[in-house]
């Protein structure tokens, strides 16, 4: 697959838009549209962990990145359930490509805490 990008002011944003692309060329995962698509689903997301968080490598992400991803998405653009479900899946994508990464992502009630979705509450109940 190809996959290119606009390049951002941001230096950070770009470094780790270059190592999704290496990523998204080596993946071998699924349909090619499919990949192509979540590939640019998941550019927002990289651009808030190169803008917001700092991170300069893709495979330090952690579940509090994309817990902070989920609150951004809801409180700034409020964004529909559907849509933050959507955000994950493909998050989770891409980072089950991420060759030797330093974190999982855990599941949906874990990731999404005390967050009201669809009128349940995702928290673990001990």
């Amino acid at each position: 697959m190809r996959a290119s990008y606009k390049k951002y002011p941001e230096m950070l944003v770009n470094q780790l838009l270059d190592q999704l692309s290496d990523i998204a060329r080596q993946s071998r995962a699924g349909w090619v549209k499919t990949r192509r698509v979540r590939y640019h689903q998941v550019k927002p997301f990289i651009h808030f962990l190169g803008s917001r968080f700092r991170l300069k490598d893709i495979r330090d992400i952690q579940p509090m990145h994309v817990q902070a991803y989920i609150k951004y998405r809801l409180e700034n653009e409020k964004v529909s359930d559907k849509t933050v479900f959507t955000d994950i899946s493909t998050i989770r994508f891409w980072h089950r490509q991420i060759p030797m990464r330093r974190y999982l992502i855990p599941i949906n009630k874990l990731l999404l805490g005390e967050l009201l979705l669809n009128g349940q509450e995702f928290r673990q109940k001990w």
